[in-house]
């Protein structure tokens, strides 16, 4: 901070004449506060108070000396009654309610309070991005030479952290929220991604479309919480289903000659619970049927 600055920030007529400044030019006041904190400071003024002088200026009244301490406490939107935050959130959107809740605690509480639902998911990962949709709604995370940038309905971040942390950093968050439903989830990987090991999946329905990761099935479909049986079915066009590639990928005992059927159990990690693996290679398809036992 320059030594002009250093002296409107301690000087409490000259805060006053730059927020007048601003007032009499009818700059919008959301600009308006962000150019005063670049010049003096984030710490120096609440924006509540930028606020107040701004809108008193604005309306013609100069008074720089003006005793605040017999006006009544300024209403805030934590005064709001509780039953009429509901009612707002209601009227937000999923993706909205998941803005909402890290503005503080009571709202958090009011955002939680209500099942949030979505339609529809769809993650996808390449070597150099993460892509997800919420909804209609959709966010990319995308690497660039010091980290990655993260692009959101309303925002764009620029991180050092690498895109994979980043992105999965919002999935995860987004995941472990209390209440959440997931109608349709699909994930496509385009490379093993160990780090979606971490994020607690919950859906309804599930597609995984993996190209060249064997066997990442088994960790991806362990985090769904909820998952109690599903089956999947492989198509090749070329009839020739990499059964052995599977069977190696799950560590089991491959015998000599034709393999028809894989049997295996994999132990949840800090669970007692295990999916039980039947895969059965046919004339052109393979199914594959995963069952939670306990």
């Amino acid at each position: 901070m320059d030594e002009s600055s250093e002296g409107i920030k301690n000087n409490d007529r000259a805060m006053k004449t730059v927020i007048l400044y601003e007032a009499l030019k009818n700059t919008p006041i959301f600009g308006s506060y962000r150019r005063f904190c670049e010049l003096v400071g984030h710490d120096v003024m609440e924006y509540k108070d930028f606020e107040f002088w701004y809108y008193r200026f604005y309306h013609g009244q100069t008074d720089f000396d003006y005793d605040r301490s017999a006006d009544p406490v300024p209403k805030t939107i934590m005064d709001m009654p509780v039953s009429l935050m509901y009612k707002i959130t209601e009227n937000l959107d999923t993706v909205e309610r998941t803005n909402l809740r890290t503005v503080n605690k009571s709202l958090k509480d009011v955002a939680d309070s209500r099942p949030l639902v979505f339609d529809r998911v769809q993650i996808t990962v390449f070597a150099n991005c993460l892509n997800w949709n919420l909804n209609e709604k959709r966010f990319s995370c995308w690497k660039k030479e010091n980290g990655c940038t993260l692009q959101t309905p309303t925002k764009k971040v620029e991180s050092d952290k690498s895109f994979i942390e980043k992105g999965l950093e919002y999935l995860t968050s987004l995941f472990k929220l209390p209440k959440i439903h997931v109608h349709h989830l699909t994930l496509s990987l385009h490379g093993a991604i160990p780090e979606l090991d971490n994020v607690p999946f919950h859906a309804t329905s599930v597609k995984l479309y993996a190209h060249g990761v064997a066997g990442c099935s088994v960790f991806i479909i362990s985090t769904f919480e909820v998952l109690e049986s599903c089956e999947l079915k492989y198509r090749d066009v070329f009839d020739a289903f990499p059964i052995r590639t599977i069977a190696q990928a799950l560590e089991e005992e491959i015998p000599f000659g034709p393999l028809k059927t894989i049997n295996h159990r994999y132990p949840i990690p800090e669970s007692n619970d295990y999916l039980d693996f039947t895969i059965e290679q046919e004339w052109y398809y393979c199914t594959i049927k995963i069952v939670k036992t306990r």
